[in-house]
């Protein structure tokens, strides 16, 4: 294999800020939990490939959450934004070279799930690349990454987030050229 050296090109491109109509003009992280006011509630995102009716007949039918949580389905602009970027660029970059390094085939689009708290903050991953030592690379990477919180008629509620990865390898004589884009 060549030398792993890369360029990461496409800057990272990350969620949206969430919808301004979920909360009006309140920051996201001033409002209070969902469990504070005493509800049960869960927003999900709608996975690549899926469409929110699809979404909401699988959760009618067949839903991963206990009878009385409130399921609400999150719209495209209301999707969290991804908080710390700065420190998780480099975290994304050095994965990229570890799995380069070992000649893995890096190319196609992912998607992860994300658990995420009332705070924004990862609780559980739940990658799906089909490949073992990727899926425990992503998994190490989004434990890592913080957003806003997920705002819902005026409290912070859980969430469930669909976050896709597109990898395209190029290669440039002396170095392959990686091209990321991350986003819901």
């Amino acid at each position: 294999m060549k030398p792993t050296s890369f360029l990461l090109c496409a800057a990272l491109v990350i969620a949206a800020a969430p919808g301004a109509s979920a909360q009006g003009f309140l920051e996201p992280s001033a409002a209070p939990t969902c469990a504070e006011q005493g509800i049960a509630r869960v927003a999900v995102s709608v996975p690549p490939g899926k469409t929110e009716e699809e979404i909401r007949q699988a959760l009618a039918s067949n839903s991963p959450f206990p009878a009385g949580v409130d399921v609400r389905v999150l719209e495209r602009v209301e999707h969290p934004r991804l908080t710390n970027f700065p420190e998780f660029k480099p975290r994304l970059e050095r994965m990229l070279q570890a799995l380069l390094r070992r000649g893995q085939d890096i190319e196609g689009t992912g998607s992860t799930l994300l658990e995420l708290d009332e705070d924004g903050r990862v609780t559980t991953v739940h990658p799906a690349s089909g490949s073992r030592a990727v899926d425990q690379h992503l998994d190490r990477l989004w434990r890592f990454a913080e957003f806003t919180p997920v705002v819902v008629e005026g409290c912070r509620a859980r969430a469930w987030v669909h976050m896709r990865a597109s990898f395209k390898t190029e290669d440039e004589g002396d170095r392959d050229r990686m091209e990321v884009q991350v986003g819901p």
